[in-house]
Order: structure tokens, then C-alpha cells, then sequence
């Protein structure tokens, strides 16, 4: 993001001055590394509400909050970013059913490995049952010790990991709203967003949550999480059961997080397949409803693996994008419809 932070220090500068801030901007970092200290004003963030399309204006829930923070301190975000994936990398400790924030991994290749064990168990002649978690302010709720505490846990100590501590700590934000700002608020946890750092340590704060899973196989892009484990008897289905109990339910309080069961969502696939008819239960003990469809990050996904409900949802939308266009432009000459970049390449 390009927009000012709260030190209004434009991003443009630092990219056309690059070679002269150097310098200065190493020895400002090199010193915070060294002794630990960060200044309050480059911890502090001005949240922005952008409301959401076809939401009411007054209501508070139809704002999405978009954090403004330094590009100052971002500069040495991206290189203790870079030294954490890599030492991650080098020890092998980036989870491998994690999609999100990870090069080479995507929205895709996540997609991809969800579909995969579902075919393969129809290959096996069995069903699959999938959870689809919800985290409530997942990204907002990160208890700091917790989270400082499991970096440690995975070799990330000494002046790094006392300089995360410290990042983390002593943050505050205010609010913009129509000019005007809100008085400062501390924030006592969470990852703030619109840090570079906030995904991998988000990461890194969810990377337990399925470990020692026996029954069952989880698949996260970032917060979303699903939890998959295939069925031929109704003592799979319970084992299935008391797993989400026993490990990923649990993982919610243990860590200072809270499941928001009221949007966890159920999909089974391969009803042609076996007899097997279970239920489960949400963290509160409340029968999850079954669907034929669930959308998972954009993609429609039926409980027979058919993709009719996704075409015709893209078809929908391509035909309301066509019928604006159309109403929009009285022209129909083929040079005016062209993008700008065709035209000044020449390549029509």
C-alpha cells in the first residue's frame, strides 16, 4: 500500500532516494537490532473504515477496517521477514498444509490438495467428511506471549526474537474517520495489519493447531482452515469427532483463541458411496448442518464434486459484466473496447 502512514513519509521517496536513505536508514536499523528499542511513532497505525458494497452506512459491521502504518519500519519488516522464511526453510519448519503468505504456495495449490484427498477417497471407495473452522478475529485475537513463545520454540532467539518481542508490544492505533482522528487506543493483541511481518507470524502462531492428528488431515490458507478425514463406518465418524474435540477445539482456549462455531460449515462428499450418515458438533455442542455447496476461497465446491454451480455462477457474473459494458459504450467498434496497453503495443 502506497497511501501515507501515520509518520507521512511517502513511500516514493524511499524508492527514488533509495541509494542516499541507505545509509542512514542501515544505522537507524542496525541500532534498534542491537539494543532492542523501536520508536513509539513508528508502532502506531491509523485505521481507515472502507464500508463494504450494499451495506448500511451507519452500521459499524459495514466497514472494513484497512491499518496504515509506517513504510519507515516496513523497510526492515521485509528483511526480518526474509531472515525468518529462511531459517524456516533451512530447518524444515514451515507447515506444509500451509498455503497462505508462502511462496510458491497459493490459493490454487490449496485448493488443489483439498480436491485431491476427496478424489482420492472416492478412489478408495470412501466418503469424506470436511469441517470448514472459523476463527473469531483471528488476526486480532493473537496473544503476544503465546506467540513469542513459539518462536522461541522454533529457534528464532537472541537480538531477533527480543526485537519481534518489542514490535509486537507497545503498539498503539487511532481512527480516521472524515478527517478527524479518534483518541489513541492500545492494542494488546493481535498481529497489527498492514505490517509486512503480521502474516508470518500469524503463521506461525496457527501452525499447531493440527499437529498429532491421527484421523484427520487440515489444509489452511492463512485463518481458513478445514479439517478433512475420510468415512466408511460410523466409528470413523466418531474417532473424526472426537479429534475436533480433543485437538482442534481444544487448540482454541489453550491458545487464547476463539472458534466461532456458528459459522462452521459441513460437507460431505460421496453419498453413492456408503451408508455412513453422521453429524458433528461445533465447539458449543451445536449439530452442524450439513450443505450440498460450500464456497472455499472463491471456488463453489458440491458435495459430488460437480462444478455446475460454480460455471454458472461465473457465467452469472460474466453476463452482468457483459450487459454494463454493453449498456455503457454506444460503440462497438472493436479499437474502442481494446485495452490501452493493446493499443500502444500495436499488437491488433
Amino acid at each position: 500500500m502506497s497511501a501515507l502512514g501515520p509518520d507521512h513519509f511517502p513511500v516514493v521517496l524511499l524508492q527514488q532516494c533509495a541509494e542516499e536513505l541507505s545509509e542512514p536508514l542501515y544505522i537507524i536499523w542496525r541500532y534498534s537490532l542491537d539494543s532492542g528499542d523501536i520508536a513509539p511513532f513508528l508502532k502506531k497505525a491509523i485505521i481507515c473504515p472502507i464500508q463494504k458494497a450494499n451495506t448500511q452506512r451507519c452500521h459499524p459491521k459495514s466497514y472494513r477496517p484497512v491499518s496504515l502504518t509506517s513504510h519507515i519500519i516496513k523497510v526492515f519488516e521485509r528483511i526480518m521477514r526474509s531472515t525468518i522464511v529462511n531459517h524456516l526453510e533451512l530447518h524444515n519448519l514451515l507447515p506444509k498444509n500451509q498455503h497462505g503468505f508462502i511462496s510458491g504456495r497459493s490459493t490454487l495449490s490449496q485448493l488443489l490438495n483439498q480436491i485431491e484427498q476427496m478424489i482420492r477417497a472416492w478412489e478408495e471407495g470412501k466418503a469424506t467428511d470436511t469441517i470448514y473452522l472459523d476463527f473469531a478475529k483471528a488476526f486480532d485475537k493473537v496473544d503476544h506471549n503465546i506467540l513469542c513463545h513459539k518462536i522461541k520454540r522454533l529457534g528464532i532467539s537472541g537480538k531477533v526474537g527480543i526485537w519481534i518481542s518489542k514490535f509486537l508490544s507497545g503498539r498503539y492505533q487511532q481512527v480516521s474517520a472524515n478527517g478527524v482522528l479518534s483518541s489513541p487506543a492500545p492494542v494488546i493483541s493481535g498481529v497489527t495489519q498492514g505490517t509486512v511481518l503480521g502474516p508470518i507470524l500469524f503463521i506461525i502462531m496457527i501452525e499447531d493447531l493440527d499437529c498429532d492428528l491421527l484421523h484427520s488431515v487440515a489444509s489452511k490458507y492463512a485463518d481458513d482452515t478445514r479439517v478433512t478425514a475420510k468415512m466408511s463406518s460410523q466409528e470413523e465418524a466418531q474417532c473424526f469427532q472426537k479429534e475436533l474435540e480433543e485437538k482442534i477445539y481444544a487448540w482454541g482456549p489453550a491458545n487464547n483463541m476463539k472458534l466461532n462455531g456458528e459459522k462452521f460449515e459441513h460437507l460431505h462428499v460421496g453419498h453413492n458411496l456408503n451408508q455412513v450418515k453422521s453429524s458433528y458438533t461445533d465447539p458449543s455442542g451445536n449439530i452442524l448442518v450439513e450443505k450440498d455447496h460450500i464456497k472455499d476461497l472463491g471456488v463453489t465446491l458440491s458435495n459430488r464434486l460437480t462444478w455446475t454451480r460454480h460455471i454458472e455462477e461465473v457465467l452469472s457474473k460474466a453476463r452482468i459484466m457483459s450487459s454494463w459494458a454493453l449498456r455503457t459504450f454506444t460503440t462497438r467498434k472493436k479499437i474502442q473496447w481494446l485495452p490501452s496497453g493493446i493499443l500502444k503495443s500495436g499488437q491488433f
